[in-house]
């Protein structure tokens, strides 16, 4: 196999990839976490990646920016139920003990034992660009400025009208 075809099988592997392709980064061993800067068009965040080797998967976390306030929280929940099932990869969630907003993706290590660098790479370019196209609609949901129930019309006024994350996560990913 080429370097590019190797299949990344643990965390070392992981942080080899990211040094390798000069991803900043901020490694967090213990855990087997890592937190890489996002930058794109409304969203500047961190994805969080855990590599869950008993699990068998890897996740990645794109947070939104934005809190939701308590009185909001059944609001959203609309909302993502309405959108998740639109979507041809679903993983918006709420993590209901700090009211935050966030994709998710999860990524078996099995069959094969790992991830190829470019299946790493392209699900986190799916979970940056996802999180960022639908911020400005989730986030005038938590403000109640938007309706729940409209999310997906909403939500593509505003993906054609350009609201939604430009180009560009930081890093080459």
């Amino acid at each position: 196999m080429s370097e590019n075809n190797q299949l990344v099988r643990s965390y070392s592997d992981l942080l080899d990839l990211l040094k390798r392709d000069g991803v900043p980064h901020e490694a967090n061993p213990d855990a087997s976490e890592l937190v890489i800067p996002t930058e794109r068009g409304p969203l500047d965040s961190v994805l969080l990646i855990r590599w869950q080797q008993d699990a068998g998967v890897v996740q990645m976390i794109q947070p939104l920016t934005f809190e939701v306030p308590p009185e909001r929280i059944a609001a959203m929940e609309t909302a993502l139920c309405r959108l998740n099932p639109a979507l041809v990869v679903a993983g918006f969630e709420i993590a209901y003990e700090r009211r935050r907003v966030g994709f998710r993706t999860t990524l078996p290590l099995q069959p094969r034992g790992g991830l190829l660098p470019e299946e790493i790479q392209t699900y986190f370019r799916i979970s940056v660009k996802t999180a960022a196209d639908f911020l400005p609609t989730l986030g005038r949901i938590a403000l109640g400025l938007g309706n729940p129930l409209s999310v997906l019309e909403d939500a593509q006024a505003d993906l054609a009208g350009g609201k939604a994350g430009g180009p560009g996560a930081l890093g080459t990913y």
